[in-house]
């Protein structure tokens, strides 16, 4: 069956105009499945995910950081503290919907799945505090220049922590 054929089909569909329809069609939607069409992509499909959402995560924390610092001129310190809760409410959104499809009605469920993912998070915000203090107290760099060096480090610190605990089915419960 060719792909004129679907299209035609889809075409005089009563509901050709609508969301799926297009998802179907659209570039991003062939890249995607192109992509999981290679073996190697295909078996690290979750591990992949996750990283490109944990990268989505880390912009959100290093802009925010550079917003607050350079324009708002708030000490370093709590610029990163701000940033850095702000990335990890980001990545535990992104994880929760998009690589683990984790849904819950119940408010205590999703604040427990939360509290779990932020244990490993809290440790990569130390570390975080440890290294722009050191980059710009010992060596004397800018905060934004030790905050890019900190976020690279913690960035891997982070993925290795969250990945062994959350492909567990211990925090993001799925439904069966």
């Amino acid at each position: 069956m060719s792909l004129k054929n679907n299209d035609s089909n889809t075409e005089n569909c009563k509901f050709s105009k609508s969301l799926l329809i297009y998802k179907r069609r659209s570039v991003f939607h062939r890249i995607y499945y192109w992509l999981v069409s290679i073996p190697f992509i295909y078996r690290y499909k979750t591990n992949l995910k996750y990283l490109s959402l944990s990268l989505f995560g880390e912009i959100v924390d290093f802009v925010l950081f550079f917003i607050l610092t350079s324009i708002f001129d708030v000490f370093y310190i709590i610029s990163a503290v701000i940033s850095y809760l702000a990335g990890t409410f980001t990545n535990f959104n992104l994880h929760k919907y998009f690589t683990f499809k984790y849904s819950t009605n119940n408010f205590w469920k999703l604040l427990s799945s939360f509290f779990k993912y932020s244990m490993v998070s809290i440790t990569g915000l130390i570390v975080t505090l440890i290294l722009i203090s050191i980059f710009i107290e010992l060596f004397g760099l800018y905060s934004i220049i030790a905050k890019l060096f900190a976020s690279i480090i913690v960035f891997f610190l982070n993925y290795t922590g969250h990945s062994n605990i959350l492909t567990s089915p211990k925090i993001f419960k799925t439904k069966k």
